[in-house]
């Protein structure tokens, strides 16, 4: 019993210094946003909160894909005029990039448009 314990002990202690940025990193925080104050995304300094913004109630939607340090895809999509946030728990925000889009015909669905290039956060 005891060894299993140790076991996990070990395994937590090992993980941890995976949960923040490594010391190459570049200093944050890293933004991203679309022409005319549409909106963006920005990534905190500890690369582990990524928030997105519509600033506009038009017929533009934002979204923001990101990566993180395991190399896992995620996207947000930011509310129109408002804005959404996600971050990691054992992991730090490796790249993002911002993405716009529009109502398809049938109102149903975002076509998305267009990314812009991806911004590496470390």
């Amino acid at each position: 019993m005891r060894k299993h314990i140790f076991l996990v002990a070990l395994t937590t202690a090992a993980a941890l210094p995976l949960a923040s940025p490594p010391a190459w990193a570049a200093t944050g925080p890293w933004e991203q946003t679309l022409g005319n104050n549409e909106g963006g995304a920005t990534v905190n300094k500890d690369a582990d909160k990524i928030t997105v913004c519509d600033n506009i109630s038009d017929e533009t939607f934002i979204k923001a894909k990101y990566t993180n340090s395991y190399n896992f895809a995620f996207t947000v999509e930011a509310p129109s005029a408002d804005c959404e946030s996600d971050r990691t728990w054992i992991s730090y925000i490796k790249s993002f990039q911002v993405c716009w889009g529009h109502k398809s015909w049938d109102r149903k669905s975002v076509i998305w448009d267009g990314c812009m290039s991806r911004v590496k956060t470390g």
